[in-house]
This record gives structure tokens, C-alpha cells and sequence, in this order.
């Protein structure tokens, strides 16, 4: 059996052999300098340019009437400025956000890792704050589903108080579609309240709602 080697703040351990006081901020450095360089072909291979396209006449499966993620992530990387502060919530929103092409200076905000549902509307009202302290020039975008802003709405109210003004994307599948595909199709409680009228009383309050765009899976 493999026993790993472990790096601690203030111990490391070496498979059974146990080192106390010897943390990895001193031992980092003394491993870094024994490092040999590593010279790999995938260094010097070119990368090619990502631009995105929208689809021509045709091309969309859902047709011209239905906005598509196949359409609609190409074209808000036309919307997007340099400086702008993009938040994308887990699921649908991170994995089309891979679709845009960001210009220079923009920020680029998600935790696709942790898969937190409702992370996103909270962290949007933190990089609001953060960008106004900056002095930064752009927007802060919000990306999200109604499931997902269902958690923690209550962050807008934060928002509100502080005279924030993030632009909002509510990806609207009705419900928790995730949950549905895992629990059950028709389970009540994967319902939510329609986050585009609820959110279109707020616009009144500097939020901005710009469109509910139904989501397809």
C-alpha cells in the first residue's frame, strides 16, 4: 500500500516517520530548489485562437425563436466590457460561461469546483464591493439559475443597501432541474417562485434584470 507524504503547517510526515516543528513554509523552498526542470513539448505547442460564432441560419436545433445556449453565450461575450466582474453560478451557467471570449481586463468569478448551489448571487454582491473599491471601470454580471438564486436572494437585499448595481442573468428552467433528473421529474418540491417577475419589481431599486432566458438542457 501507498502511504503519501504529508505537508503540514507545522509538521510533515514522511510514510510512518513523524517530523514536528518542520512545517512546509520551511520545507517548500528546500524541495523547490531540488526540482529539475522539466523541458516538455507541451510548452512550446501553439494554442489557437478561441473566438466565439454565432450560429447561422439553420444551424440552431431549437430554431430562430427560442434564445439557445448555442446562441446565447456567443453573444453575450459581445456585451461583456474590459473590467467587467463576471460571476457564474455551478451548473448551466459555469459550463457556458467556457463558451465566452472575455476582453482584456475582465474578472472571471466561479467555484464550479465545490459545486455550492447559490454561491454565486452572494459572491456577486462581494465582487460589487470589491470592484467599486478598486476603482474599477466595469460591470459586475451575474449569471444564475432560479434554483439556485432560490438559496440566497436575500443577498440582492444586501445589494439594495449598499447601492450596488449587478446586472442579472436568470437562467430560468422553472425549478430545480438538476434535482428533477435525479429525484423525480415531477417532485414538487424542485418548484420555485418565478424569479423574472419577483426580480422585475427590483429594477426600481438599481438591480437590473435584464431578460429571462429559458433554459434548455
Amino acid at each position: 500500500m501507498l502511504i503519501p507524504h504529508q505537508l503540514h503547517s507545522d509538521h510533515t510526515r514522511v510514510q510512518y516517520a513523524l517530523y514536528p516543528g518542520l512545517g512546509m513554509k520551511h520545507l517548500l523552498p528546500k524541495l523547490t530548489a531540488r526540482l529539475q526542470s522539466l523541458d516538455s513539448p507541451a510548452s512550446t505547442a501553439s494554442v489557437p485562437s478561441f473566438c466565439p460564432t454565432l450560429p447561422k441560419a439553420g444551424e440552431d436545433p431549437l430554431g430562430e425563436e427560442i434564445i439557445s445556449h448555442l446562441y446565447f453565450w456567443p453573444r453575450i461575450s459581445q456585451f461583456i466590457r474590459p473590467e467587467d466582474v463576471v460571476c457564474t453560478e455551478t451548473g448551466t451557467s459555469s459550463f457556458g460561461a467556457l463558451e465566452m471570449q472575455l476582453p482584456a481586463k475582465a474578472i472571471y468569478l466561479s467555484q464550479i469546483l465545490w459545486g455550492s448551489i447559490g454561491w454565486a448571487t452572494g459572491a456577486t454582491v462581494g465582487a460589487s464591493l470589491a470592484a467599486r473599491e478598486r476603482q474599477l471601470k466595469g460591470r459586475t454580471l451575474l449569471f444564475t439559475g432560479d434554483g439556485s438564486l432560490q438559496l440566497t436572494v436575500q443577498e440582492l437585499s444586501t445589494a439594495i443597501r449598499h447601492g450596488l448595481a449587478p446586472i442579472i442573468f436568470v437562467l430560468n428552467n422553472r425549478g430545480y432541474t438538476i434535482e428533477r433528473h435525479l429525484h423525480g421529474m415531477e417532485r414538487r418540491y424542485n418548484d420555485v417562485a418565478n424569479w423574472c417577475v419577483i426580480l422585475s419589481s427590483l429594477t426600481g431599486n438599481r438591480l437590473r434584470l435584464v431578460q429571462e432566458i429559458p433554459a434548455h438542457s
